[in-house]
């Protein structure tokens, strides 16, 4: 929001009109095309957030119309493929001692998990230990 709509921040959002998150959406995207993607999302996002959440003393939606809907009936949204980095086994051992020294052990037992196990990001960082395998005591 900071980065892409630091001007809009104090705009009331009944004010935001379709040519300007088009406009946004194209000037962000001569940047970084996968970022104005996500700010258009956020964006988005507040104003499904608003429309259901705020309408007038007479019951009607305040935001019936969410402007970042134009982004996609222009079919303007960037096409951004994912980003694929596979650690090489010769870059392996530094891969290990770097990850070995960060601070969090969270994070260093994430990243080797996700190495040793090959499983995805979003799976592991949903994982959830079953109560019934986790002893009673841990200390002994």
């Amino acid at each position: 929001m900071q980065q892409t709509f630091s001007d809009w921040l104090d705009k009331p959002m009944k004010e935001i009109t379709r040519d300007m998150v088009k406009q946004r959406h194209r000037k962000r995207g001569k940047e970084s095309e996968a970022r104005a993607n996500n700010a258009m999302r956020v964006l988005r996002a507040l104003f499904n957030f608003a429309e259901d959440e705020y309408k007038s003393q007479d019951g009607k939606f305040l935001f019936p119309d969410n402007p970042v809907a134009r982004v996609s009936r222009a079919k303007a949204w960037y096409r951004v493929d994912p980003r694929r980095r596979i650690v090489k086994s010769s870059e392996l051992p530094r891969w290990w001692r770097a990850v070995n020294s960060l601070e969090s052990e969270v994070f260093r037992d994430y990243f080797q998990f996700l190495l040793l196990t090959g499983l995805r990001r979003e799976r592991v960082a949903k994982a959830r230990i079953r109560s019934s395998s986790v002893p009673a005591n841990p200390s002994s």
